[in-house]
């Protein structure tokens, strides 16, 4: 199990991002809060 990814210019789509694990509810509230800092890659997470 990984702590953290780091992607810089993955596939270049310019982003320089850090994937961490959150606590349940806390994504959520983060992407709700500040949606231009925080997103859920669609390829991490899926099963937990």
């Amino acid at each position: 199990m990984n702590f953290a990814m780091c992607s810089n210019n993955h596939h270049n789509d310019g982003h320089i991002a850090v994937v961490i694990p959150a606590a349940i509810g806390i994504q959520s509230m983060l992407i709700e809060r500040s949606p231009e800092k925080f997103s859920r890659p669609p390829y991490v997470g899926e099963r937990g």
